[in-house]
């Protein structure tokens, strides 16, 4: 990576996961290129070059993840929804490789025309293929891109529902360039919605590792299936993700041509050109 071309992911915070993933008190990991080694002590967590054993600058514990920047942080870690909330069950479903660049999971996972062919008689099933039209905008407070009326049948949209399929609602956001988060519909509670957060650990240009938080309204004995569930999701998705070529994320609009429903990944890759970003990406 060139810092000085990437700055808005140099200095920015990226995650390397959940901290048990550190497994007998030490991981070594990758991120842009660089290795790391990560250490769990009784004093929290550290981060080093693996290459050099100079201490990575920021490190952080928050929202169940371990957060680096490489450089200068140019701003806060993105907030998440609260966790805390009575009736919720939080979880971290695992953790992911795929041979794909980070910003190709991320525009991926916004992508609700692959839900009937990809996730069937989960997300999605035919005959019901049809995306409606939905709202895409962006908030210039948050810097984050929003899709708002997305409505999907599904005949599973989760562990909890039941036989009947449901009329799903979702709100997408892109928080970062490598995280992006939805809220959907409850089964358990349709007024209500679960809270899915996808944070990308780009190890190369096109590799990278997924993380996974999950904030449901609870159900007795759901945590086990709600991860479980998730799992499956995410292993459909990957043999997709490893199957583009290229592997890096086009951004040039003359690249790769869209459809309607194609509108937040639109709004994503244009986000990305305004931002500079190139690791990962074809400009």
């Amino acid at each position: 990576m060139n810092a000085q071309d990437d700055a808005a992911l140099w200095n920015d915070w990226q995650t390397l996961g959940p901290p048990d993933r550190v497994q007998a008190g030490v991981l070594h990991t990758q991120l842009f290129d660089r290795p790391l080694t990560v250490r769990r002590t009784a004093h929290g967590v550290s981060v080093v070059f693996s290459d050099n054993g100079n201490p990575v600058p920021h490190v952080q514990v928050r929202h169940g993840w371990i957060w680096v920047c490489l450089g200068t942080p140019a701003r806060d870690i993105v907030a998440f929804p609260r966790w805390d909330a009575p009736g919720r069950v939080f979880t971290h479903p695992g953790s992911f490789g795929v041979e794909a660049s980070s910003l190709r999971c991320v525009e991926n996972f916004l992508d609700m025309g692959h839900f009937p062919f990809v996730h069937t008689d989960y997300l999605g099933q035919e005959p019901h293929t049809e995306v409606p039209p939905y709202k895409v905008h962006y908030e210039d407070a948050t810097d984050q891109i929003v899709a708002s009326d997305c409505k999907f049948w599904q005949p599973q949209g989760s562990p909890t529902a039941g036989d009947e399929g449901l009329d799903t609602e979702y709100e997408y956001r892109v928080v970062h360039p490598h995280i992006a988060m939805l809220k959907k519909t409850s089964s358990v509670d349709p007024q209500a919605f679960d809270v899915i957060v996808l944070g990308l650990q780009p190890l190369t240009e096109t590799r990278c590792i997924g993380h996974t938080l999950l904030c449901y309204v609870d159900a007795p004995g759901s945590e086990e299936p709600i991860a479980r569930f998730q799992q499956i999701i995410f292993g459909q998705d990957r043999p997709i993700l490893q199957s583009h070529n290229p592997k890096r994320l086009p951004l040039a609009s003359h690249l790769e041509i869209p459809v309607k429903i194609d509108a937040m990944s639109v709004a994503y890759r244009r986000w990305l050109r305004a931002k500079n970003i190139r690791y990962g990406a074809i400009v």
